[in-house]
C-alpha cells in the first residue's frame, strides 16, 4: 500500500487537475486511480497464479490431446471477438461500470468450478473420468474467458475517462509496475508448491498434483475477487447512451483513425507470432526438459516480469510525451 502512494503521489499534481475524467476530478479522481492501482495488487496475483506450470499441470492429469491441447490455447483468442459487441452494448448502454463488474465477476468465480469439477470427477470416479472432466472443464474455461472479452471494452473506455490523458501513459505504467511486485512472488511460491507437496506416483500423484493446483485456482479466483470488488468503489463518470447513428459512428470511427488501424496491425500480427505457443512451451519444459516447476515459473513468468519492470517506465514516459504531442 505504501508503494501504491508514493506511485500516485508522483501524479497528483496532474490527478487533481481538470481534463481526465469528464465530471471526476480533485480528491475524487485521486481516490479512484489509487483504487483502481490497489486492486491490481490482487488482481496481478491472480493473473500469475493460474497460468504457467499450475495451470498445465491441472489440465495434463486429464491427459488431453494435442488437437486439444491447441484448443485450450486457441479460447482466448476465440472469446476475445466477443469484445465487438460488447463494445456496441457498453455505447448503446452507458453501463460500463455495470458491464464490467458482472462480465469479471463471471470471470473470477469461474475459476472456482474449473478447479473443483474436474478434480472431483477425478477423486470420485478415478482416471476413467479423465476425459468427462476435460469435457467439462473446456465449456468452463470458454466462459471464463468470455467473461475477460466482454468486459474489457467496457474497462478500456471507463478508465480513460477516469485517467488525465496527460498522465494516462504513466499512470498505467506505474500500475503495471506496482502489480509485479506481489506477482513475481506468487510465480515462485506455486512453483515451489507443486516441487515439494504434488508428490506421489500413479494415479494418486496425479491426483495429488490435481489437488495442489486446486488450491492455488481457488486462492487465487479469491484475490481475484478481490480485485473486482475493489472497483465497485471506483467512481464512474456518466456516459449519454448512443443510439442510431451516433452508435454507428462510435463503431467506424477507428476504422477511419489510421494509427488505430496500424496498431490493430501490430496487435495481429504479435497475436499471429504468439498464439502458436501458448502452452506448448510450458508442457515441453515439464515433460520433455524435465526441469522444475519452480525453474519453469523463473524462465517464464519471472524473467518477463522482471524485464517489464526494467522497461515499463520508459514506455509511460514515452506514451507521456507522445500524448502531450
Amino acid at each position: 500500500m505504501v508503494v501504491v502512494g508514493v506511485a500516485l503521489d508522483q501524479l497528483e499534481s496532474d490527478a487533481i487537475s481538470p481534463g481526465g475524467g469528464r465530471s471526476i476530478k480533485g480528491q475524487t479522481l485521486r481516490r479512484g486511480m489509487y483504487i483502481a492501482t490497489t486492486a491490481w495488487l490482487f488482481g496481478s496475483v491472480w493473473s500469475t497464479a493460474i497460468s504457467g506450470a499450475t495451470f498445465t499441470r491441472f489440465i495434463n492429469v486429464m491427459g488431453p490431446s494435442n488437437r486439444q491441447w491447441g484448443l485450450l490455447t486457441a479460447i482466448p483468442f476465440l472469446t476475445s471477438l466477443l469484445s465487438i459487441p460488447a463494445a456496441l452494448i457498453s455505447e448503446r448502454t452507458g453501463q460500463r461500470k455495470r458491464i464490467f463488474l458482472w462480465s469479471l465477476f463471471l470471470n473470477r468465480w469461474m475459476w472456482f468450478f474449473l478447479a473443483f469439477i474436474p478434480l472431483i470427477l477425478m477423486h470420485r470416479y478415478g482416471a476413467a473420468a479423465s476425459a468427462v472432466a476435460l469435457a467439462g472443464f473446456m465449456p468452463m474455461y470458454f466462459f471464463m474467458h468470455a467473461g475477460n472479452a466482454i468486459g474489457s471494452p467496457s474497462w478500456t473506455s471507463w478508465m480513460s475517462d477516469l485517467v488525465p490523458a496527460r498522465i494516462r501513459g504513466v499512470y498505467f505504467s506505474k500500475r503495471r509496475q506496482v502489480g509485479l511486485i506481489p506477482a513475481i512472488p506468487a510465480a515462485l511460491l506455486a512453483g515451489w508448491a507443486l516441487d515439494h507437496f504434488a508428490q506421489g506416483s500413479g494415479f494418486a500423484g496425479q491426483l495429488n498434483e490435481m489437488w495442489i493446483c486446486a488450491l492455488i485456482f481457488t486462492v487465487a479466483g479469491v484475490l481475484g475477487m478481490v480485485d473486482i470488488t475493489l472497483f465497485i468503489f471506483v467512481p464512474d463518470s456518466p456516459q449519454e447512451p448512443r443510439q442510431g447513428a451516433a452508435l454507428y459512428r462510435a463503431f467506424l470511427t477507428p476504422l477511419r483513425d489510421r494509427q488505430f488501424l496500424w496498431w490493430a496491425a501490430f496487435v495481429g500480427m504479435l497475436s499471429f507470432a504468439v498464439a502458436p505457443m501458448g502452452m506448448w512451451i510450458t508442457l515441453y519444459l515439464i515433460k520433455e526438459v524435465g526441469i522444475s516447476n519452480r525453474a519453469v515459473q523463473g524462465m517464464l513468468l519471472v524473467a518477463p516480469m522482471l524485464a517489464q519492470w526494467l522497461v515499463l517506465p520508459i514506455v509511460g514516459r514515452c506514451a507521456g510525451r507522445d500524448r502531450a504531442g
